[in-house]
């Protein structure tokens, strides 16, 4: 005996809501020459389509709300993203103003006993609180 090319549907047969197993046909219409396809042994019946579109429905339900789950985790990320960019840059503007020689410091204000470093230093804590008010 060899266990060859059965089929599963011999253990578990398909069946139609009419409770009879569903055949295998080839179709031989011009338009799908060759095709096989599942029917009810009556053709009349053909209620076991509606119980395949009815879960293919179902799933397609599925995947759309995933697909809006994913949408919104993707626009939380952007989100995320837009912050993170948006204080690094700021924090590059600090390393930049630090690296700068043409700090403004006026004598007639009476700021001459600061230095840069702590002028850059007061500049990037007020552009970091600052942008933390924002957000």
């Amino acid at each position: 005996m060899s266990k060859g090319s059965s089929s599963s549907c011999s253990r578990n047969p398909i069946k139609c809501n009419c409770k009879v197993p569903v055949a295998m046909l080839k179709s031989w219409t011009s338009d799908n020459p060759g095709r096989r396809f599942l029917t009810c042994k009556f053709r009349f019946c053909n209620d076991w389509q509606r119980d395949v579109i009815n879960q293919l429905v179902l799933e397609k339900k599925l995947l759309q709300c995933d697909n809006e789950i994913l949408k919104a985790e993707n626009l939380h990320i952007e989100a995320q993203m837009k912050k993170i960019k948006d204080e690094m840059e700021l924090l590059k503007a600090a390393k930049n103003l630090e690296m700068t020689d043409s700090v403004p410091c006026t004598e007639a204000s009476g700021s001459s006993g600061i230095s840069k470093a702590v002028y850059a230093i007061v500049v990037v804590f007020l552009a970091y609180f600052l942008f933390k008010m924002i957000n």
